[in-house]
């Protein structure tokens, strides 16, 4: 086996054998690559096997390109699954990849982050972004009727000549030839497309839906059968989406209407944290399966997720105001802000979403309208808009948690409860544990001995580097309690 994988991991004969089989589990966690072809395939690819001499395993789409393969046009590793990165202290390297995968070229970085990157993804941040940049085009060459003008100002190409060119070099072929568009279901007057973003199974597409109906913000969101819908405002530019699961292809269906879609990587980048689409089941599986506390429940909800807010400072100011009180009635004032401060969209949209979340400008002086919020959340509110405006915080670039909890609890009204929710639910922190929460200290006492939070907090140790999917779990425990 060729050195492009952690072979104490995943031997040869092991992701030979997962290759295979099919196995969807392991898709996008490695690629197979055909040295007498020059292609590299998912785990999923339905070709016949390689000859075990010209096989080789990647550990990312980057590293097989930057190996001389080409992506293949059957299975399109360009829609696999992204492997997760949870621990913690990778976060840098997880938010460089965040902001690479929003469109954002890595430029310039520091010699210790530039070699940290590399040498965890075997790869530099620039090739890195290539290797991202390129595939999203392709994407949408397949699977949209965009021009190729618009793919490559969405895409970040100086001109569509150059990235089908880039593209050519790499598929060798030529990529607008392959164009199949994905049917759009509905039209409202703006620029449209449909994608389908893919995750690993199992996928509890029920109870994220469930979730997200329970807190929905009448107006921005929408929650049907079998459908969520929100608006949006990316760069400047409104819009609205709606995601559906297509369960028989592992994917959701992603489609989106907007005054311009420029924002579409973003856009993407946002939707699959939301749902959690690059979780590893099988890492969860390892985990939990055999846990003395969760090991139970984990077994009745193998597809486990960890949904994240579209926007973290829209999650802040509704952690906010949920403090001490119920979802159905946080999610009532929440409605009342919205309804107060929020701006119209100004395209056609479907009946129930017509207003965009108040950004933090207008939120910084909540206070003339109490909405029935204590000093101290109204404080909160006003304090976490206020840093926000003058910089103190970026949320999109967070570089450790330890110095996002201390910015975060130095604001008069956030406190230990209120950091952790946002780091998990509005940054997408995989590590993240509210061991505070009623809920989970309710779910750790059932056996009828009271725990404290120090006392949780430190069970939850050996829960890392994914305790938020342990809090997930135990929500879930006290939720089903007496059930």
């Amino acid at each position: 086996m060729n050195a492009k994988i952690d072979s104490n991991k995943y031997t040869y004969d092991f992701c030979r054998r997962k290759c295979h089989d099919g196995d969807v589990q392991y898709d996008g966690i490695f690629f197979s690559g055909v040295s007498s072809t020059k292609i590299y395939c998912r785990s999923t690819c339905p070709a016949r096997s390689p000859l075990e001499k010209n096989n080789s395993f990647y550990q990312n789409k980057a590293l097989a390109e930057k190996a001389g393969l080409r992506p293949c046009l059957r299975c399109r590793p360009e829609l696999a699954p992204d492997q997760p990165i949870c621990e913690d202290s990778m976060w840098q390297i997880n938010n460089t990849i965040g902001r690479i995968h929003q469109g954002i070229s890595p430029g310039s970085m520091a010699k210790p982050q530039f070699d940290e990157f590399t040498s965890n993804l075997g790869v530099t941040p620039t090739k890195y972004w290539k290797t991202i940049q390129l595939g999203f085009a392709k994407m949408l060459l397949t699977d949209t009727s965009l021009s190729e003008e618009e793919i490559a100002e969405i895409t970040k190409f100086d001109t569509s000549e150059n990235m089908v060119n880039e593209l050519f070099q790499l598929y060798r072929c030529d990529p607008v030839k392959v164009r199949k568009p994905l049917k759009i279901e509905g039209e409202y007057g703006a620029k449209s497309c449909a994608l389908l973003l893919f995750y690993r199974p199992p996928f509890d597409w029920p109870v994220l839906l469930k979730y997200f109906s329970e807190r929905t913000i009448k107006g921005v969101e929408k929650v049907t059968k079998d459908a969520y819908l929100r608006s949006f405002c990316l760069n400047g530019h409104q819009g609205w989406f709606s995601l559906q699961n297509v369960q028989n292809t592992n994917a959701l269906r992603l489609e989106v209407h907007a005054s311009d879609l420029s924002c579409l990587m973003p856009l993407v980048w946002r939707v699959r944290r939301m749902f959690d689409l690059n979780a590893d089941p099988l890492r969860l599986k390892k985990l939990f399966k055999n846990d003395s506390i969760l090991g139970s429940v984990w077994l009745r909800h193998p597809g486990i997720r960890v949904p994240v807010c579209w926007d973290t400072f829209e999650f802040a100011v509704r952690a906010i105001v949920g403090q001490l009180i119920s979802v159905k009635t946080a999610t009532k004032l929440v409605k009342n802000i919205v309804e107060t401060f929020a701006d119209d969209l100004l395209i056609s949209t479907p009946k129930g979403i017509k207003k965009i979340f108040p950004s933090a400008s207008c939120l910084k002086k909540i206070g003339k309208h109490s909405f029935g919020l204590t000093q101290n959340k109204i404080a909160a509110i006003e304090g976490f808009s206020l840093m926000l405006e003058e910089g103190t915080i970026d949320l999109n670039d967070i570089d450790n948690f330890d110095t996002f909890f201390r910015q975060c609890k130095s604001i008069r009204g956030i406190g230990e409860w209120t950091a952790q929710i946002i780091a998990m639910k509005g940054l997408g922190s995989k590590n993240a544990f509210p061991a505070s929460d009623l809920g989970i200290v309710k779910a750790m006492s059932q056996d009828s001995q009271k725990r404290t939070p120090a006392h949780i907090n430190k069970i939850a140790e050996r829960w890392r580097p994914l305790r938020s999917y342990a809090a997930m779990l135990l929500w879930v425990m006290y939720n089903n309690k007496g059930k």
